[in-house]
């Protein structure tokens, strides 16, 4: 509601209060979010719904030789088409602001979807839409052109590895039974039909070319009821499908492994080297109990370790003495002087747009935008993977674990995603403040001074394969924007035989358990960060080099003797203006340091700064692999890496700094990063910055058998922005003591006494009514599936 920044909103407005009201009325302690709509939010289930009948309906998705099946669960022999993606088709940038800044009426509703066309071996992206409007049906418009994106290039999903389970994995095992039963005392398949002990999981790429599609493949030790943590207990046999084609029966197992040995090009011939006498392999094997010991050991809890002094008393926790400060109306959140609105796409990830502090839009949009990963490996199919986890989506939001990824005082808001038909993802987002028990700023000299460090949260929390990664957007009362992300979970590992003779590291990982080597890899990050200063998306990128230079050189009149003699050398800021995209690109140097900044030089201060934000990065390594013809394949489709920031002129069709089929067309991607940095002037237009930031992980013991959350990020922060610090009109703690007596200006309000918890819906008609705007429709929709637990489902192996 529109609080009045005393809580005494009517709990019914519109959400345009000044955030500082709770927006529940007369009562703090009571927290119910809107239910509004907004244009940038993700399709409905009722849209994905119309969007979907309006394919089935149209000819030229699903004439008689398309045969467009939704939902669809596995590829077979007989050709189809299906839906691999749907998402909202995002209005452009010129459409939005025209609704933001000048009341225009809102574009219509439109969902971009891609299908993927088994029976004409390519994958076209659609444009559907206007959904909901009675007046207008929905059409089918292509955005792409038949036969411009072959069937190869799809990314991986269940529906392809469910296939490749039943007609070359099983086949495949159950002719390597005799030699699995001998190495590991395990089989894939029981003779009796029911499930064995051994899984399989497939790396990446299965190609450099968008027409390659040999899926790299090898054998895990199954862990029951579980996806991806399979992925600790590698078994040394590996192979490779050539999957061309949509029909599984014509795909051909080849380059079998076996202990590092091979390739053998069928299984009959690895088993006749295996059993020959003598044998001529180097044979592995495990301890009769291995499939057990690994079902025991996943468990992340040790009831018998040791238990830590006050280990039984509960953790300090966070409280709302008076209430929430925040506001939420369907995807609109507004606290202390921000406002934004928080959603995802499917495949990128979380995204904020319409980004104002105290009035101002600072940002258009901070969006996730890429992971890629690179590992390294001793094995056959393991050595130089790479992922783009935007291929396998990012975005898919799962529940979060309430009571663990976010504090009792949290509130939840829902989301929804395609996976084979409509899903809705309850508890998607979470949103709370938090103190951080630290001060903001403080001064103790004549005044007692300071103000206590307050952050609002916006976190998301969703697993993508072995890893459950963490988005975080944090917002402070001085105006800064701190995006963080990171990851926890399961490690991607290879076989070491157990042997004391083998040496418990190599060159490319850590012995981690009894057959386990952990793979050395990193996660680099790619974000698009629309900044637009002053309120207006003209802007200019300044960069500041801190610099050491005589004095001779840099002073104003004449150097004294005594600093010329003794000291000679001084830093300096000095001050360049980018004039192409070219000259804006940074690759961080600690050897020389330098500030980023976005700034309007059509407005200024009050001390005449052209007002401005800093770009700056937390922790982050840099990238070392090879550039070039000659150089490593993760430059080219992800040639973001290279860059710690790149600006380019903002168009709507750069959507994105890698392609969705990225992964697997590295070497012959249409779109890179490098193809938006074509030497345009960037002077007074619309920019749009690449932000990249990374971390390598040498993995080790302590990550077994679930890594602790490692993360890194970046944050803008006014520079120069305002006329002094904007903290000031916060009541904070100012003791005058320059006199006899102390004199109190300000002190921090008074808590009030609401409840510990409050704001977390406790029953069905509240969580109701924090959850689907009416756009979305109630949760009980028949259509949608809501995602509880494994959040892939049908979707997933």
């Amino acid at each position: 509601g529109a609080g009045d920044g005393a809580g005494h909103g009517d709990g019914h407005g519109d959400g345009a209060g000044d955030g500082a009201g709770d927006g529940a009325g007369d009562d703090p302690c009571t927290f119910v979010a809107g239910t509004g709509t907004h244009m940038f939010d993700r399709l409905s289930l009722e849209e994905m719904d119309e969007a979907s009948a309006a394919l089935l309906a149209d000819s030229q998705t699903n004439g008689a030789e398309h045969n467009l099946q939704i939902p669809s669960i596995e590829l077979g022999p007989d050709c189809f088409n299906y839906v691999y993606l749907m998402d909202l088709f995002t209005p452009s940038k010129a459409e939005a602001l025209a609704v933001l800044d000048h009341g225009a009426d809102e574009p219509g509703r439109y969902a971009r979807v891609t299908v993927n066309r088994g029976c004409q071996n390519d994958i076209i992206e659609y444009k559907v839409g206007p959904l909901g409007d009675a007046q207008n049906p929905a059409t089918v418009e292509a955005l792409t052109q038949a036969g411009t994106v072959p069937f190869e290039a799809r990314p991986r999903d269940g529906m392809e590895l469910r296939a490749l389970k039943r007609y070359v994995v099983e086949p495949l095992m159950e002719e390597l039974k005799p030699l699995t039963r001998d190495s590991f005392g395990m089989v894939f398949t029981e003779d009796d039909g029911s499930p064995g002990q051994l899984d399989f999981h497939g790396t990446a790429p299965p190609g450099l070319r968008s027409t390659e599609r040999l899926e790299r493949m090898f054998l895990t030790v199954k862990v029951d009821g579980t996806g991806r943590v399979k992925d600790l207990h590698a078994l040394p046999i590996q192979w490779r499908v050539d999957a061309r084609g949509s029909d599984p029966t014509t795909w051909t197992v080849q380059d079998i492994y076996y202990n590092r040995q091979g390739p053998f090009q069928s299984a009959q011939e690895l088993l006749d080297l295996y059993f020959a006498q003598p044998s001529t392999l180097e044979k592995v094997s495990v301890a009769a109990d291995w499939a057990q010991i690994v079902q025991d050991y996943i468990v992340p809890h040790r009831p018998n370790a040791p238990q830590r002094a006050f280990a039984d008393r509960a953790g300090a926790d966070l409280v709302e003495p008076s209430g929430k400060r925040f506001t939420i109306d369907g995807h609109v959140i507004e606290w202390m002087g921000w406002s934004f609105h928080v959603s995802s796409l499917q495949q990128r990830g979380p995204s904020i747009k319409d980004v104002k502090f105290m009035g101002e839009r600072i940002a258009y949009e901070v969006s996730a935008n890429e992971v890629s990963l690179v590992y390294s490996a001793n094995d056959p199919v393991q050595g130089n993977v790479m992922y783009f986890d935007a291929t396998f989506g990012v975005g898919e939001t799962a529940e979060a674990m309430v009571g663990l990824d976010c504090p009792d005082t949290a509130v939840y808001v829902d989301d929804t995603w395609w996976a084979g038909a409509p899903r809705l993802t309850k508890n998607a987002f979470c949103v709370f403040e938090a103190y951080t028990g630290a001060v903001l700023w403080r001064r103790q000299d004549g005044y007692h001074s300071g103000i206590r460090e307050h952050v609002l949260v916006v976190r998301a929390s969703l697993p993508v394969g072995n890893y459950d990664y963490f988005w975080e957007f944090r917002f402070t009362l001085d105006g800064e924007m701190h995006v963080e992300a990171g990851a926890s979970g399961n490690m991607q590992t290879t076989f070491h035989t157990g042997s004391d003779a083998e040496a418990p590291y190599d060159l490319f990982g850590n012995r981690v358990f009894t057959h386990t080597v952990a793979a050395l890899h990193d996660h680099h990050f790619s974000f698009k960060v629309d900044l637009d200063i002053g309120g207006s998306a003209q802007n200019w990128v300044d960069r500041e080099f801190y610099r050491v230079k005589p004095l001779s050189e840099v002073w104003n009149g004449n150097v004294p003797s005594y600093l010329q003699a003794e000291y000679n050398v001084q830093r300096v800021a000095e001050r360049e203006t980018a004039a192409t995209e070219a000259d804006a690109l940074l690759q961080i140097n600690l050897a020389e340091p330098s500030h980023y900044h976005i700034s309007n030089h059509r407005v200024q201060n009050a001390w005449g700064h052209n007002k401005a934000y800093q770009i700056v990065h937390g922790k982050t390594s840099a990238n070392t692999f090879p550039d070039g013809a000659s150089g490593h394949p993760i430059m080219v489709g992800g040639s973001y890496r290279k860059y710690h920031i790149a600006t380019t002129v903002r168009k709507d069709e750069e959507v994105a700094a890698t392609t969705n089929y990225a992964l697997n067309e590295l070497l012959d991607t249409p779109v890179t990063l490098d193809n938006f940095i074509d030497g345009e002037n960037i002077e007074g237009q619309d920019l749009v910055s690449w932000v990249s930031f990374a971390f390598l992980h040498q993995p080790r013991a302590e990550d077994m058998p679930v890594q602790s959350k490692v993360k890194t990020g970046f944050y803008v922060r006014p520079y120069n922005y305002f006329d002094e610090n904007p903290v000031f009109d916060l009541p904070g703690q100012v003791i005058d003591r320059r006199g006899a007596d102390d004199v109190v200006i300000s002190m921090p309000p008074k808590a009030g006494n609401c409840p510990a918890g409050n704001g977390v819906a406790a029953d069905a008609s509240h969580a109701a009514k924090r959850g689907l705007s009416p756009r979305r429709g109630p949760a009980t929709d028949q259509s949608a599936e809501v995602v509880t637990g494994d959040h892939r489902g049908a979707w997933a192996p």
